[in-house]
């Protein structure tokens, strides 16, 4: 009797109870948990960025309505300038200029009335500014990532994350040229809009432009690669396209062009021959 007891209390504590988990099960489940959320995260995150990108897609689709119903109502076609200055250079629009009654066939000026936007320089006013930087104003890509100055007061240039090509009204050429001229030329592959950079995002290329980010109309050495290293633009044929940075800049370190247009063009074309 006495062995039955004593094999009892061993079999007592020889097969305890167990409740809870290990130290290395809890390691393990907490892993699990971390590798999930991760995934999450970056599944999160990739949709994010994909609705960005098609957002950005649908407003330059918007601009490029605007711009050929502008062209449709001038008498022979003309096509809206690329910015305040006269004879089609292009550098930073300080707001004075912007909001100068000179600017008002400017594209940033024309062009907004088309879908009930407010013109550019609507927002010259110090308080206004900061405004014209959120997320929701069809004028800029709603991936952009502005820097914190712009939104000061008394910050004087006004910055855009989407532009006109820069080369549409060459440097003499200007003010306007017809439309007529691209659409007879090359109109599925001519660039009318596009992703503009803004100081620092990425580049497609480090020889791409640093000085006048963000100015109203820009060119391959300005384009930003802000989804998904591609970036938006809107065609003369009335197509909008993502394409890949390699696709819009010259990559080729061995080119003298590095950093700026692909030459011969391939995919898309900048500017009219002379």
């Amino acid at each position: 009797m006495g062995n039955r007891v004593s094999r009892g209390r061993s079999s007592q504590f020889a097969n305890p109870l167990r409740y809870g988990f290990t130290l290395i099960e809890m390691l393990v489940v907490i892993a699990i948990i971390g590798v999930l959320a991760a995934l999450l995260l970056s599944a999160l995150s990739q949709a994010k960025e994909k609705a960005r990108r098609a957002d950005c897609l649908s407003r330059q689709k918007q601009w490029l309505v605007a711009f050929k119903t502008y062209v449709d109502e001038q008498e022979e076609g003309f096509i809206p300038r690329e910015g305040s200055l006269p004879y089609g250079e292009v550098l930073l629009d300080n707001w004075s200029q912007i909001s100068s009654p000179n600017s008002n066939d400017v594209w940033y000026n024309a062009l907004p009335a088309y879908f009930t936007l407010k013109p550019a320089s609507y927002y010259e006013p110090p308080a206004r500014r900061a405004s014209f930087y959120e997320r929701q104003n069809l004028i800029h890509c709603p991936a952009a990532a502005f820097p914190a100055k712009v939104r000061r007061p008394n910050f004087v240039f006004a910055l855009f994350s989407l532009s006109m090509n820069s080369h549409l009204i060459r440097a003499g050429e200007g003010p306007t040229i017809k439309f007529a001229r691209i659409e007879n030329y090359d109109a599925s592959r001519f660039v009318l809009f596009l992703d503009n950079r803004l100081e620092g995002e990425a580049k497609v290329h480090p020889a791409q432009e640093d000085a006048n980010l963000g100015q109203p109309a820009s060119y391959a050495d300005r384009f930003s690669a802000r989804h998904g290293k591609g970036g938006n633009l809107a065609f003369a044929d009335g197509h909008v396209q993502w394409l890949p940075g390699n696709k819009v800049v010259e990559t080729d370190d061995t080119s003298a062009l590095r950093g700026g247009p692909i030459v011969p063009p391939k995919d898309i074309v900048w500017e009219l021959p002379y």
